[in-house]
């Protein structure tokens, strides 16, 4: 699944096995020290939300937010991981 291959690319620390049935993980927010889990991340369509701060996006914005990059910058690091997922 390209966005596993995407979040492991930014360095997210997580265990695929304990997402729940919707695809929702519950991990250490990338961005910022957070003592107790509280970013959710959907591993089956990028999805996210940080609970600490109400932030929230799809795979994009997370790009964004962890690299510190703009939209486009995002979208090229996004499509690069599918397309080298792909061939």
């Amino acid at each position: 699944m390209s966005i596993i291959i995407i979040l492991n690319s930014l360095g997210l620390d997580f265990d695929i096995n304990q997402a729940n049935e919707e695809g929702w993980l519950t991990i250490n927010a990338p961005h910022r020290n957070d003592a107790k889990p509280s970013f959710a991340i959907n591993i089956q369509h990028g999805g996210w939300k940080d609970n600490a701060t109400g932030q929230s996006g799809d795979i994009y914005e997370l790009v964004k937010l962890v690299q510190g990059c703009e939209f486009a910058e995002a979208k090229r690091f996004v499509d690069g991981k599918v397309v080298s997922k792909v061939t």
